[in-house]
This record gives structure tokens, sequence and C-alpha cells, in this order.
């Protein structure tokens, strides 16, 4: 158990540790996404695309002198967003929330639609668009200012998802860590 006071002063007890210093950052990135704007904010910038992801969070915090209070401290606040989002429905990185929301506003539209359809190398595949309204059978989810509008029946498909809003060498989009998913296409673009 970890009693966690977070840097914006939010206690929190019984938080059960998932993220441990002998974890790649990479690693960490990838159960986490959250994971890359805490770092950023204790002062690691080597977390973007040129990061090592292979080298342990504790060896790279050590290697830029962070001292043991400030690593244990960083490590107790990844373990509390962690377990947080694990707890919600859906939940967006604070880049994702800012990407869809810039991009509804200069659609002039009012939602992301998420749609699950069958087909991909997986079995199914994640259909993005911004659209005016509802359809029938849709429900809607307001997370971190974004409003959301999927089927209720694709919604169990989908519901603890993480989504993110990536930018690679291949390009720039959503992307959802699905805990649902069984398996997931090299691509990322479908799952099964």
């Amino acid at each position: 158990m970890v009693i966690c006071e977070t840097k914006d002063m939010t206690k929190v007890k019984n938080v059960e540790p998932k993220i441990n210093g002998g974890m790649a950052i990479g690693e960490i990135l990838e159960v986490l996404p959250e994971a890359r704007e805490i770092l950023t904010s204790y002062g690691l910038h080597c977390v973007g695309c040129h990061a090592n992801i292979y080298e342990t969070l504790e060896a790279g915090t050590m290697g830029h002198g962070m001292p043991k209070e400030t690593y244990s401290k960083l490590l107790e606040e990844l373990n509390l967003v962690g377990n947080r989002i694990n707890d919600e429905e859906l939940s967006f990185t604070d880049e994702a929330s800012k990407q869809i929301n810039d991009l509804i506003k200069r659609e002039n539209k009012k939602a992301l639609k998420i749609k699950i359809l069958e087909g991909g190398c997986a079995g199914f595949s994640y259909d993005f668009s911004i659209v005016d309204k509802k359809e029938s059978g849709d429900i809607e989810i307001l997370k971190n200012n974004v409003k959301v509008y999927v089927n209720k029946e694709n919604f169990a498909k989908i519901k603890g998802s993480r989504i993110d809003f990536v930018v690679g060498l291949q390009g720039a989009g959503i992307k959802i860590d699905n805990p649902n998913a069984k398996a997931n296409c090299g691509c990322g673009n479908s799952f099964a």
C-alpha cells in the first residue's frame, strides 16, 4: 500500500503499486501513456521518440541525478495515476483531450464518435470520426472535457481504455490502450 500526496496535494490511500523502478521506460509508457506527462513534469524530457525505452525507470532517473526522495515521489505519483485510471470507463491523456477538442472546434462539430467494426488483421478495428449528433443506440460519455459517442453494444469492447494522441514517423493519430483486447495487430489499428 502507498499513501501518496500528489503535486496537486491530493492524498490517496490503498494504492497498489503497478509501476516499479525495474520496469523499462518503454514498458511504463506502453501501460500508462499518461506517464509521459508525469515524467516530463519531473524534469525527465527524454521520453519522446528518441528515448532509451530499454532503460529502467530507476536507472534513467538516477542517471539524470534525481534525488532518491524525488524518485520515490515520482514512483508514487505514477502508481496513483495508474490506479485511478484503471477504475474509469474511458480516460484520455491531456494531449489526446487537447488534440480531439481542437479538431472538434475546427470542424464545428460536437463529439468524437468511436465505432468498433468487424475486420482488420485481428478481428475488429477502430473507426473514429467527428460528428454533430448521436446515432440511435449511442451513449454519451464526457471525460477530460471530451464528448464521446459510442454504441452501447460496442462500449463493452472499449470499457476501461486509455485514449492517447501520438506523433511518430508514420504520422499522428489516436492510440487506444484497450484492456479488453486479447490480441492486437502490429499496426495497432485492430484487435481481437
